[in-house]
């Protein structure tokens, strides 16, 4: 495990657990409170299911009727190696599988004052172009659930299902924080949970679950020995003021 704690302008903590297993962020917390959902293992339909924490979809997010990958490609499964760390900065580095064996992935997890910025960088290495639509994948800790998008509560039903909304810059408060996130290049918010934990998902993509058949927008075409970065900040503050 590799731990950052970032001292904050207001002298506050922001903390940061990331494994190499899976490029995983396995805690991150503000002043001792959780903003992201800790890892755990959950039971559902007599199976444990690995929740919490943040992972990037690489190199699709969603199902993938292309390659037939499994859900969110690779990324979580894989080993991540660190190419670099200090205290407030982490960057991993993997190659792909199967039909993606030619692509390099670079992701960076940084902290800055009530700020926390992902990035993904593909290299395609190989002579053939192939589809990306990556993602990431936060659980974000609220009690019961509590989510408004944008002002709007959604019903359970709805986010069971999943609601997309298309936006470079979106807002969101859970039970405690609020929250923004902004970027140019993810640009589809999957909003999501599975009411399971105390947990709710707002889910940065590129083009939403676009390695889906039929679905309206388009992955990435990563040309042969062209590289691609994508980027998104998250910024916070508590919902309330705290003394």
């Amino acid at each position: 495990m590799h731990k950052i704690i970032y001292k904050n302008y207001d002298e506050t903590e922001t903390f940061m657990e990331v494994s190499p297993k899976g490029g995983m962020i396995n805690s991150l917390n503000y002043n001792g409170e959780n903003i992201l959902y800790p890892i755990s293992l959950i039971e559902k339909k007599g199976m444990k299911k690995i929740r919490g924490g943040n992972f990037s979809c690489i190199p699709n997010f969603g199902v993938d009727e292309i390659t037939n990958l499994n859900n969110h490609g690779y990324g979580r499964d894989l080993e991540w190696k660190v190419d670099f760390k200090n205290k407030e900065e982490i960057n991993l580095y993997v190659r792909g599988i199967g039909d993606y064996k030619k692509l390099d992935t670079y992701l960076s997890y940084k902290l800055e004052n009530n700020q926390f910025i992902m990035k993904l960088k593909f290299s395609n290495q190989g002579n053939k172009d192939i589809f990306i639509a990556p993602g990431f994948h936060p659980y974000f800790s609220s009690k019961d659930n509590f989510l408004l998008v944008e002002d709007r509560k959604y019903s359970k039903e709805e986010l069971e299902k999943s609601v997309f909304i298309e936006k470079n810059y979106i807002e969101f408060e859970t039970e405690k924080f609020k929250f923004s996130y902004t970027s140019e290049d993810f640009t589809t918010y999957v909003i999501w949970s599975d009411f399971l934990g105390d947990y709710v998902c707002v889910e940065p993509t590129y083009n939403g679950t676009s390695f889906k058949t039929g679905y309206k927008n388009k992955p990435y075409n990563l040309k042969s020995k062209e590289e691609i970065e994508f980027k998104i900040a998250l910024n916070w503050e508590y919902k309330n003021t705290i003394s």
